[in-house]
């Protein structure tokens, strides 16, 4: 059995009773999915930890049930990619159950994985939480807007839409997946602290292949994993060549830019 996921959302029955190395952000949902995946202890990625320690707020929440759990510093690893993530990945937070087995910051994943395999199995039950999909009515916008705590909720139905994203802009694995499974009018996501080989906007360049306009928010401006809070309280931290070109700046806010360049006809630009 491989130990190490690309995403959380990858985890079977094979994995039940056992520490898995995800890939994924360590929010509150990725978090909840280990804990009902019947995991023993649990690795993330930290994206960079940012807006309200939302990067880690999941693996502080698994001590509630007893279950160990830590993350890796984003800049040792390419968030999204497992194999990366067990070759690379360095420890920068483990929660109480993970420190009593003896995982620290500074360990390599490998190691903290072999402390963590020691680790009890969780007892109770992680609070149920569910990830959110918006349609939004904006005033003087009439583009259609779709605002996703994951890129995975988004659909072929979505095609030409404004997309707002409250997941990482990484794409994943090796080879790298697709960028999305909808064509967007205009793409947004949270940055994840960049991290190693500027991984965490990696579906940057995929856009621009399609000639998409997209950015992606800092992780401290806006909760990873949370696409209202990407919308709401976003500040642009990157762009691609395509959004570029349209005149899209680093530094404003995700609203201003929207509105910016919605015009009567509902097309952006």
């Amino acid at each position: 059995m491989r130990n190490y996921l690309d995403s959380i959302s990858m985890v079977t029955d094979v994995h039940r009773g056992s520490v898995v190395i995800s890939a994924s952000h360590g929010g509150v949902y990725p978090s909840m999915l280990a804990a009902k995946a019947g995991l023993r202890a649990v690795v993330f990625n930290d994206a960079g930890i940012g807006r309200d320690q939302a990067g880690i707020g999941g693996i502080v929440a698994l001590a509630d049930i007893g279950m160990a759990a830590a993350a890796v510093d984003c800049m040792s690893c390419r968030i999204g990619d497992g194999a990366d993530m067990a070759e690379r990945g360095v420890i920068s937070f483990a929660n109480d159950p993970a420190l009593a087995v003896g995982v620290k910051p500074g360990q390599h994943v490998t190691e903290a994985a072999r402390l963590m395999a020691t680790a009890p199995m969780p007892i109770g039950d992680f609070a149920e939480v569910a990830e959110g999909r918006y349609n939004l009515r904006v005033e003087g916008l009439h583009a259609s807007l779709v605002i996703a705590d994951s890129g995975s909720l988004f659909n072929s139905g979505d095609d030409g839409s404004i997309l707002v994203m409250g997941s990482h802009g990484g794409v994943l694995g090796k080879p790298p997946g697709l960028a999305l499974p909808a064509t967007g009018r205009f793409v947004a996501f949270n940055d994840a602290g960049g991290g190693a080989d500027d991984w965490g906007i990696s579906r940057l360049s995929g856009l621009d292949d399609q000639q998409i306009p997209a950015a992606g928010v800092s992780h401290w401006a806006a909760k990873i994993g949370n696409g209202r809070s990407v919308w709401e309280e976003g500040i642009v931290s990157c762009v691609n060549k395509t959004a570029e070109s349209l005149g899209v700046k680093i530094g404003l806010p995700l609203q201003q830019i929207i509105g910016m360049k919605a015009d009567r006809s509902g097309k952006w630009p």
